[in-house]
């Protein structure tokens, strides 16, 4: 996992998180970030903005200690998910090989080419 894409992953656990307990996100985002000026638009923009506004640390400790979460808690949910991922996706690709071998050994002789037929030859 790349720096990005860690720090959305951190963006949307804390985001699944609000949402799971019923919270209002600008009211959360304005607790957290009591010095910022308009800080439920800036949570939104750090969630849905093309691109998105970039969380800093400073503003991700802010929202897990109103969440009542360390950081360590936040980023073991996305390092676990992002193990979970890796081990899908090489059990996807072992499933891909084991299909591709059993295709191969169906059972049928080799079949040879035409080509090496001397009729064939021009």
């Amino acid at each position: 996992m790349n720096n990005y894409d860690f720090e959305r992953s951190i963006v949307s656990v804390i985001a699944e998180i609000i949402d799971s307990r019923g919270l209002k996100h600008e009211p959360l985002a304005e607790e957290a970030w009591p010095d910022k000026k308009d800080a439920g638009r800036t949570w939104q923009d750090i969630r849905n903005k093309v691109p998105p506004q970039k969380l800093t640390m400073r503003d991700a400790y802010g929202l897990a200690r109103v969440l009542n979460l360390s950081m360590s808690a936040i980023c073991g949910i996305v390092e676990g998910r992002a193990i979970q991922q890796q081990a899908a996706v090489q059990a996807a690709c072992q499933e891909k090989k084991k299909q591709e071998e059993e295709s191969k050994t169906c059972g049928c002789p080799p079949t040879e080419s035409l080509e090496r037929d001397p009729i064939y030859k021009n």
